[in-house]
């Protein structure tokens, strides 16, 4: 029987951010953001140097602005993940917008301008997705957005399960309840060991005892999917910044943004809803979980500080059904000496699965 209860798990998003305006000089990439590049040409299809691009993050209204080269090149880079508008301008020709711009984790889009010759008062609007394919980066990766993080059904709310919708992903056997192995299961990625791959969020390492995912704990429990963005997990030719065993798991919180936002919930099992397995006497085992919480997020002062904060609990009572091997009357009189001893109060002797006995369930 195990008894699980208020197992409380907190957003690092608050504590991350505190530390960022803390010691801004300490801050590195660790590919939880994503990044933009690409060229701006004319109608001729020469460059346009000196033009300005400027991206704007509509949650939040962050903006970051960047300057073509000689070749007409330019690289906006860290970029949160999420919505964004951009808009290039230059001198002696119209502005073009482009809106709609979704930007995942690890993401490097390339995204191509060309200007028209015109008044900056005119703006040519695009509404459209950037390119997808990756042409900057051989890595091998996939992607779990928020959707399917929220309707996939997942036993326990643990977001990490889903690493297994990667190819070449294999969840490794349980090694039992104990803070050695934790009572999570482990995962090999593109046939490596279950340990030491790399395992971020936020760009924070996140790898557990024995170098296991986040999950290998002693309760086997991860940040709650409510306060995940999206993950990404890499399989092959990633670059040397992660490190890592053969792969890869990168992860973004959610964040605060310019309208306040949040949820509430509460998801329960119970042996009342559960048929009886075959070893199982009149009755179920009794089983109990409850797992709620909930989040909230908001501006502490809009376009420019934001907070997230979330909170998960769990109360669970589980009982099982174990096998138990008894000798029977026969063994009892062939194989006890002297007569009489096995019948004596409070005589134990652990008989196994000895020839004659009998299984009782208990």
């Amino acid at each position: 029987m195990r008894s699980l209860k208020n197992c409380v798990v907190l957003s690092p998003g608050i504590i991350f951010c505190l530390w960022a305006a803390v010691m801004p000089n300490l801050l590195f990439g660790q590919a939880a953001t994503a990044s933009l590049s690409g060229r701006v040409t004319d109608a001729s299809n020469a460059a346009v140097p000196n033009a300005t691009l400027t991206i704007r993050n509509t949650a939040t209204s962050a903006t970051q602005t960047a300057t073509t080269d000689e070749q007409g090149r330019y690289a906006l880079l860290d970029l949160p993940i999420g919505l964004y508008d951009l808009t290039v301008s230059k001198a002696g020709f119209q502005n073009t917008a482009r809106t709609g711009l979704t930007l995942t984790v690890g993401s490097a889009p390339v995204l191509d301008f060309q200007l028209t010759v015109g008044q900056a008062s005119e703006t040519v609007s695009v509404n459209a997705e950037a390119i997808q394919v990756e042409t900057t980066t051989a890595a091998v990766s996939s992607l779990v957005n928020q959707t399917q993080m929220r309707e996939l059904p997942l036993n326990g709310r643990d977001w990490e399960q889903l690493i297994l919708l990667a190819p070449g992903v294999l969840s490794y056997p349980q090694g039992g309840s104990s803070a050695l192995t934790s009572v999570a299961n482990a995962y090999s990625i593109s046939g490596t060991r279950p340990e030491g791959y790399a395992n971020t969020l936020d760009g924070e390492d996140m790898l557990n005892w024995w170098q296991r995912n986040a999950g290998g704990d002693v309760t086997g429990t991860t940040l709650g999917i409510d306060a995940i963005a999206e993950f990404q997990t890499l399989t092959g030719t990633y670059s040397a910044q992660y490190a890592g065993n053969g792969g890869a798991i990168i992860g973004v919180t959610k964040s605060g943004t310019n309208e306040f936002h949040g949820s509430a919930y509460e998801f329960f099992r119970n042996s009342a809803l559960d048929s009886r397995g075959f070893f199982d006497g009149p009755s179920v085992p009794p089983f109990r979980r409850n797992q709620y919480g909930g989040t909230i997020g908001g501006p502490i002062k809009k376009n420019k500080v934001f907070f997230f904060a979330n909170y998960e609990g769990i109360r669970q009572f589980l009982a099982t059904t174990a096998v138990n091997y008894v000798p029977t009357g026969n063994f009892v009189k062939d194989n006890c000496a002297p007569p009489g001893v096995c019948g004596e109060p409070g005589f134990s002797r652990d008989v196994g699965a000895l020839p004659g006995s009998q299984r009782r369930i208990v």
